[in-house]
């Protein structure tokens, strides 16, 4: 059975689907509980789920081997809620029913922020604390792999960054007089600063999110010290 099998989204609403169904798939192996994770808009009779949905689980799990037990995690996406059925062979020293709640408890406030892909990872953590009778998980935030790199200054993160840094140093220092040291190095300094602002401004515009306020003064102002002291050090023998 592949990883995939364990996470079903209809909606469309939980961004890196892989991503979560290897979570549950390392969930699988370190606790032997199978967990079979299904996102939908809603559910019409949530007694008739809760009624077979045992039933369900064990067929789900007849072909699987080294699994002890099965949980069902549904979440819903219209009226955000979690739904949590087992096979009734998951020891985690609650009853199913307690157990639902303590990890809806913890999950609820991520759903309604529309926080999916972190809410779905809270649960697992949370149920996995409980059968392993770890303690509880800290309060985590689980940035999907596309969000990894979002709150990075604008091209930052690209090796374009780098490349275009040495070749304004290179221009700067062809382009300036020398004058005094420190007088030589700040020009470069304020330069550099300004120039790298105006680098950030054409990564946001060529990735169509161009906002001044996504512009990072604090990133220019970090290249503008460096700057500084690499031109001290490179006229120290002037």
């Amino acid at each position: 059975m592949t990883a995939r099998f364990l996470f079903t989204d209809v909606t469309g609403t939980v961004p890196d689907a892989e991503e979560i169904a290897h979570k549950a798939e390392l969930f699988r192996q370190q606790t032997g509980v199978a967990p079979f994770i299904v996102v939908l808009p809603d559910i019409n009779n949530e007694a008739s789920l809760r009624q077979n949905g045992k039933a369900m689980l064990a067929h789900a799990v007849s072909s699987m081997s080294n699994v002890k037990g099965s949980v069902l995690l549904l979440f819903t996406t219209r009226e955000p809620r979690l739904i949590m059925i087992t096979n009734g062979q998951v020891e985690s020293g609650l009853d199913d029913k307690h157990l639902g709640l303590l990890v809806e408890n913890h999950t609820l406030a991520y759903l309604h922020a529309d926080l999916w892909y972190q809410g779905i990872n809270n649960a697992l953590a949370i149920l996995q604390a409980q059968i392993l009778k770890q303690p509880m998980p800290p309060l985590t935030y689980y940035p999907h792999p596309g969000q990894q790199h979002e709150n990075d200054p604008p091209g930052s993160t690209t090796t374009l960054g780098l490349f275009a840094w040495a070749v304004a140093f290179i221009v700067f220092a062809a382009f300036f007089n020398y004058t005094t040291r420190l007088y030589y190095a700040l020009k470069f300094a304020v330069a550099m600063a300004v120039a790298n602002m105006g680098y950030q401004a054409l990564c946001l515009y060529i990735d169509n999110s161009f906002a001044i306020t996504r512009i990072s003064p604090l990133w220019a102002g970090l290249i503008g010290v460096c700057t500084f002291i690499a031109a001290l050090l490179w006229t120290s023998k002037r």
